[in-house]
């Protein structure tokens, strides 16, 4: 499986998360942006525990989302199946009809991906509920940090005016002045650089709803192959495999491209269609089960299975380090680029009316950017990635 099938697998669902993110954010910033705030209603929308309007449009444009989930989750993970057993079924079946394997009855494969279906599910409800709290919690920070912009007000308290005079002066200073939009420029572009929260990790670190499902999506999706031939050759009684070779290869990944290793905790010799024996190791030998190794986080590489008698070893060009090292670097860049140019999109139409041509020109530098970018690489230019609502 390439990186590139991985990413076409995964993008449907990676997309309603960037779509239910953008119409969230919009959502709260067409909430906020309203002219005719009173210091009273600020004050009072800061201390509720939830805000009812807000809160049922919010879960309506979650559970439209929501409803094309599971089934595309469920096919997301049999896509990533069948690709590994169109790789890989053909030549098992050979190695079993000249006596080199057994050809199983059942296929482990259709639980490998159950499972993996339903941990992504869960995971993203997960999300969703995340998605929904967030929410909820940025329009009462947006609404904090505009009382804030007015603070001067609150002083007025303390020289002796009444309530209604307060209210009337923080009124007009809300409604018509630079003061309120200045205040509300800046909630509103704080809202949009702090995004939708949509998981929080182990360590506290609150990540946006786009970049999690980016990765565990993609993560799930390797897995499920990675897992399907795996099990498929235990089905057939078959250990060792070639880890694959690509540029752009991590560190932690780079050092096992090309070699044999077996999924079990054996080490030893093989010999394949060729008549020539070859060393394996164990696949404990590697960096196997770490975020950022083998098979794990984001990587794109593929196992091999090597059939004694059958199999010959894939003789694929490794590239050298230095080069290797410069093909991530540059894919690295262009996602940064990419997600540039949708921050500033978005800032634009959260901004609606008080956007101005300095705010417009940030995305203009950034496509620039872009376009200089992939004038110096080369590479492919992904229009659909720079898209938002």
């Amino acid at each position: 499986m390439t990186p590139q099938e991985i990413e076409n697998i995964s993008y449907p669902i990676e997309q309603i998360y960037e779509r239910m993110t953008d119409e969230l954010l919009l959502n709260i910033a067409k909430h906020l942006n309203s002219p005719t705030w009173t210091w009273t209603a600020l004050r009072e929308i800061e201390t509720l525990g939830t805000m009812g309007q807000l809160t049922e449009e919010n879960i309506k444009i979650i559970n439209k989302y929501v409803q094309m989930i599971p089934e595309d989750v469920k096919k997301a993970m049999n896509d990533s199946r069948l690709i590994a057993l169109q790789e890989i079924e053909e030549k098992l079946k050979k190695a079993a009809a000249n006596g080199f394997l057994v050809e199983p009855v059942t296929d482990s494969t259709v639980e490998i991906t159950k499972a993996f279906s339903d941990q992504a599910l869960s995971q993203l409800n997960l999300v969703n509920q995340t998605m929904l709290d967030s929410s909820l919690q940025a329009y009462q920070n947006g609404v904090h940090e505009l009382r804030q912009g007015m603070r001067s007000i609150t002083n007025l308290a303390d020289l002796g005016f009444s309530q209604s005079e307060i209210d009337l002066a923080a009124g007009q200073t809300i409604e018509g002045t630079e003061t309120r939009i200045s205040a509300l420029r800046k909630t509103l572009r704080r809202l949009n650089q702090n995004g939708i929260t949509g998981f929080v990790d182990k360590a506290g670190r609150s990540w946006s709803a786009e970049a999690y499902v980016n990765m565990d999506i993609r993560t799930t999706v390797h897995n499920t192959y990675i897992q399907s031939i795996k099990s498929r050759q235990e089905d057939y009684g078959s250990d060792v495999f070639q880890v694959s070779s690509h540029a752009g290869a991590r560190p932690l990944c780079y050092p096992y491209q090309g070699k044999l290793y077996s999924w079990s905790q054996m080490g030893g010799f093989i010999t394949l269609g060729d008549g020539k024996r070859y060393k394996f190791e164990s696949i404990s030998a590697t960096s196997y089960g770490k975020p950022a190794g083998l098979f794990g986080i984001n990587c794109g590489h593929v196992p091999y299975p090597m059939i004694p008698g059958v199999s010959e070893k894939v003789d694929e060009k490794i590239p050298p380090k230095k080069e290797n090292d410069k093909e991530y670097e540059e894919s690295q860049e262009q996602r940064s680029l990419e997600r540039k140019i949708r921050y500033y999109k978005r800032e634009i139409q959260m901004l609606g009316n008080l956007a101005t041509d300095e705010d417009r020109q940030k995305l203009k530098n950034a496509q620039a950017d872009m376009r200089q970018f992939i004038a110096d690489t080369g590479r492919t230019r992904r229009y659909d990635r720079e898209q938002i609502v």
